[in-house]
């Protein structure tokens, strides 16, 4: 090949469509080689990517595979009976090889040979180096630097490899550039949240005190009213409580809320104590309730469901124990069990806050957002003062996180 000018070969409309949707302003393309049917190599002066059409029964779709150039090592050729691949030599390596390797007849096989020298003979580019937290920076571009794919200017995360791309204020949840010294959301000195777990690097939530994988705390909790304290609080902003002390405990303000709850609607009896004889024939619905309730804040969650349906079969019409066996469902990540209890719920009483509130975070975390704001704009329409409502806020406010 004379230049890098041959190597700029015509690829088919469909992969140059979906190349095109991932070009940021001022990218230009410097190879484009069409590869065996379906697939294709293209590399610009920021990126290489790899072009490939997926069939799914009649329906037909592309997937871009992109690596900024400070990633890319170089290339090497693999021969084939009938032609060859060329795999980009990544750092770190693609989690998957078949999404760094191009396949080619055997008569591009010179074009793909010039192409994987011209990789090679790249210059290295150093590579962004992350903030302390976790947030990853986004080049001027808009490319995220962690996988190459192209970031809207709005976005807290990268929507192909899950990357944050903005710093997080663990106050008020609003995204900064990297760097920032004060939230540009809040304006409180930043404070930054990193979304994963520091124990297993899980993904997390801001709003989450527990990691849901391995359990590992992610926030100090006030041990007066439950709510995630942050690192330069003197007072809790809830409660109005002078922080220090122990404060790692297994209490969440949704827990109390349920507790509290569970406490209105409980009815008036003597509940044999745990030195009681009773018969188990014997044993009430509440009594089941309350055993639920201690198992579940426990976290078996398996007895809790047990006692809670147990409860639920003496006293079918009693909305706040199908409630509850809804959420120990949830926990246990019995889905549609939970939703069946919750629906029933709602059916016994509409304006049961936790109910809805407990629904709504089942709609959203199974992609169903509108029903999930649905549930929870009930709230605010029946208790807009209430601790429900100030939760559900935040919810809705920062949806796409949750």
């Amino acid at each position: 090949m004379d230049s890098i000018s041959d190597l700029k070969r015509d690829i088919s409309v469909g992969l140059q469509d979906e190349v095109n949707k991932h070009l940021v302003p001022g990218e230009n393309i410097l190879v484009s080689l069409p590869g065996s049917f379906g697939e294709a190599l293209v590399v610009t002066d920021r990126r290489a990517m790899v072009v490939r059409e997926q069939a799914n029964g009649l329906d037909v779709s592309c997937s871009v595979y992109a690596y900024l150039l400070s990633h890319v090592q170089g290339a090497a050729i693999a021969p084939l009976t009938n032609g060859g691949y060329l795999e980009l030599e990544l750092k770190p390596p693609a989690a998957n090889t078949e999404a760094a390797r191009v396949y080619f007849p055997m008569s591009e096989d010179a074009r793909f040979r010039a192409a994987a020298e011209y990789l090679s003979s790249l210059p290295a580019i150093s590579q962004p180096t992350p903030s302390s937290a976790g947030a990853v920076a986004v080049t001027e571009a808009g490319l995220c630097t962690a996988c190459g794919a192209s970031v809207d200017a709005d976005a807290y995360f990268c929507s192909a490899c899950g990357a944050a791309v903005k710093t997080i204020c663990r106050s008020c949840g609003h995204g900064s550039d990297p760097g920032a010294v004060y939230c540009s959301g809040c304006g409180r000195q930043m404070v930054e949240f990193a979304p994963s777990c520091q124990k297993c690097g899980a993904r997390t939530a801001r709003w989450m005190s527990y990691c849901p994988d391995c359990g590992a705390m992610q926030s100090p909790i006030c041990v007066g009213c439950g709510v995630q304290i942050l690192p330069d609080w003197t007072y809790c902003a809830s409660c109005g409580r002078q922080l220090g002390g122990d404060i790692d405990c297994r209490t969440s303000a949704a827990l109390r809320r349920r507790s509290e709850q569970r406490e209105r609607s409980a009815v008036s009896a003597d509940i044999p104590g745990p030195e009681s004889k009773a018969d188990a024939s014997s044993i009430t619905a509440e009594e089941h309730n309350r055993r639920g309730t201690e198992l579940y804040e426990k976290e078996d969650f398996a007895g809790a469901i047990r006692e809670y349906s147990a409860a639920v079969l003496l006293d079918p019409d009693n909305a706040a124990y199908h409630c509850n066996l809804g959420m120990a469902y949830d926990e246990a990540d019995m889905d549609a069990e939970a939703l069946a209890e919750y629906q029933r719920a709602l059916e016994l009483d509409p304006n049961d806050l936790t109910a809805l509130l407990s629904i709504g975070y089942l709609y959203n975390e199974n992609e169903q957002p509108d029903k999930a704001r649905e549930a929870w704009n009930r709230v605010l329409q029946i208790a807009p003062d209430s601790a429900e409502a100030q939760e559900v806020r935040q919810n809705l406010q920062h949806q796409g996180e949750l």
